[in-house]
């Protein structure tokens, strides 16, 4: 997914057998850092940093035993936290622009 400016890495951890899981992730360092662009002499347009962390998919087998996708608009909506039972792989993503910034996550596996 490309859009101007905005730079998007994504992670996807894998799941052994179809396990319950609860996942979270958030931010944990963000250093924003500002951008000038000047149209004329006498006027400039600022865009301050700006960053999100979310889950922007996951996997599950379905009452069926297939494998289902869930995938979110990361554009309109990210989520966090989740609780999915018989998770098999769950996509994180860290979307920023014009800052440094990091994201730490969790997931809890349920027996």
């Amino acid at each position: 997914m490309m859009i101007r400016g905005w730079h998007f890495d994504y992670k996807t951890a894998y799941i052994p057998r179809g396990t319950p899981v609860d996942a979270h992730i958030y931010l944990t360092i963000f250093s924003p850092g500002v951008r000038f662009y000047e149209f004329t002499p006498c006027q400039f347009s600022r865009t301050a940093g700006s960053a999100a962390a979310g889950i922007a998919g996951y996997k599950y087998i379905d009452e069926n035993g297939i494998v289902q996708e869930v995938v979110y608009d990361v554009q309109v909506k990210l989520l966090t936290p989740l609780h999915v039972e018989k998770c098999v792989e769950i996509t994180f993503v860290l979307i920023s622009r014009f800052c440094n910034a990091k994201a730490d996550g969790l997931i809890f596996l349920w027996q």
